[in-house]
This record gives C-alpha cells, structure tokens and sequence, in this order.
C-alpha cells in the first residue's frame, strides 16, 4: 500500500497532549477529550451511520472511534486498514468498564504501526 494510500492530510488543529477517557453509565458510552484547558464530549462523524461511539460496541461504533483518536492525535485521516488495527490491538484491549488513554501513548502506537 503506498503512503498516498494509507494517508490523506486534512487541515486540522494542531495535536496538544491530552487525555481520553471512556466511561459507561449504564449502557451508553460515553467518550471524553481532556487538555489543559478543557473538557470535550467526543461525538461521532457520522461516517458510519453510528449513533455513538463504544470501544465494545457494533464494528461501526469501533471503527468511528477508531478514525476519531487517530484523527485527532495525528492531524491526519487515517485508512480504513490502520483504523481495524487500531480497533483490534487498541480498542479491543480496554477494559469494558472504561479507560483512560494517554495521546502521546496512541502517538507511539501509531508510529510503531508505521503511521507517521
């Protein structure tokens, strides 16, 4: 796969260290962006036609999440491979009942995935 591929650069902000953190209240997860100087409720795109966004929801639900983090860590539209890797060895990993995810640790992951 070549990197025109595997990469399409959008114009976005640039990437600040945050934190991300999944909760579950009953069954709706719930998804947050946390910097140093605020709070965001991370909602989907729509791109899958998804309503929410759950690391152990629908395929849809993942991959959404899945091209969000990446997204928003990178400054760049990740493929639709890296984004069932990242839900496979990433999402697939965390705990049911949350989760706290560190931007530089998802940075490192992508690199080490060859997503630079």
């Amino acid at each position: 796969m070549s990197a025109e591929d595997r990469l399409i650069v959008t114009p976005t902000r640039p990437p600040a260290h945050s934190y991300f953190v999944g909760r579950r209240e009953s069954d709706a997860a719930e998804i947050y962006e946390l910097t140093a100087t605020g709070v965001e409720r991370l909602r989907p795109g729509r791109r899958h036609r998804q309503r929410g966004l759950d690391w152990r929801g629908s395929e849809e639900a993942r991959m959404e999440l899945s091209h969000l983090l990446i997204s928003r860590v990178s400054n760049q539209r990740p493929s639709r491979d890296l984004q069932a890797r990242f839900s496979l060895h990433v999402l697939g990993r965390l705990p049911v009942s949350g989760f706290v995810l560190e931007s530089d640790d998802l940075a490192r992951w992508l690199r080490v995935a060859g997503f630079d």
